[in-house]
């Protein structure tokens, strides 16, 4: 009778120690994405307002050339050297059509990271379309948009590489009392799904779903919905969020 009274105080015992290795295990699991969460958005903000300077000190030094090149163009016409008018025409409008591509949403914070993306898509000659209007004074705070819509166009730029016909799309605008976002993507490799999860093939198991994790920690903080499909060309995510966001 002792023995086993002894028995089962020890089976207690270690389901107790189990219980709190299994709750401690998850509070630094939880720890551990919330600093990578932090990581990736503090980079994401860095690389687009890196992005974002260098573009508008260009756009400025566009602005500070236009008027020597026109002092320029004014002489040409006067001497009527049409040639060497038509080429410098020219070089004009295709360095204003690099640089045509600048998006303005209407929040700074969310346009710095859509330029930034969209530079990468350029680079890798993705189709990349933006209709996207956001309000500019939000409750949603500046980490959570960079996380937020950051995560969104990292995985679609990686869905994208091994594509035939790369293209994202990212579309947002106010539908009555609610802001609809919708980012697409076609794909090469079939997004992986687990339940009603689909997760990223990075190298890296660890990382391995953080970003749609911390996607809907996000969406859920300010009382939206998420959405997540996949058909047979593109992989779709949607997001809704109350007008209530709106400062």
């Amino acid at each position: 009778m002792i023995l086993a009274i002894i028995v089962l105080l020890i089976t207690n015992i270690l389901s107790i120690i189990i219980i709190l290795h299994l709750i401690i295990q998850k509070k630094q699991d939880e720890k551990r994405l919330e600093f990578e969460r932090i990581k990736l958005t503090n980079t994401v903000i860095q690389q687009a307002y890196d992005e974002d300077k260098a573009t508008r000190e260009e756009l400025q030094k566009m602005n500070h050339d236009l008027k020597n090149s026109l002092i320029a163009i004014r002489s040409m016409v006067i001497d009527n050297n049409s040639k060497d008018l038509l080429d410098d025409l020219d070089e004009m409008i295709g360095t204003v059509k690099t640089r045509i591509n600048y998006c303005h949403t209407g929040n700074k914070i969310l346009d710095a990271i859509i330029n930034e993306k969209m530079r990468i898509a350029k680079n890798y000659n993705f189709d990349f379309i933006v209709n996207v209007i956001f309000p500019a004074n939000t409750t949603i705070s500046s980490l959570d948009i960079c996380s937020l819509f950051g995560n969104a166009l990292d995985n679609a730029l990686e869905n994208t590489i091994d594509c035939e016909h790369p293209s994202i799309g990212i579309y947002c605008k106010k539908v009555k009392c609610f802001w609809i976002i919708k980012i697409m993507n076609t794909y090469g490799n079939s997004p992986v799904q687990r339940g009603s999860d689909f997760i990223t093939t990075k190298d890296d198991s660890s990382m391995h779903g953080i970003g749609i994790k911390s996607m809907k920690g996000i969406v859920k903080k300010y009382d939206g919905s998420i959405d997540i499909e996949c058909n047979k060309q593109w992989f779709i995510v949607k997001i809704m969020f109350p007008d209530s966001i709106e400062n």
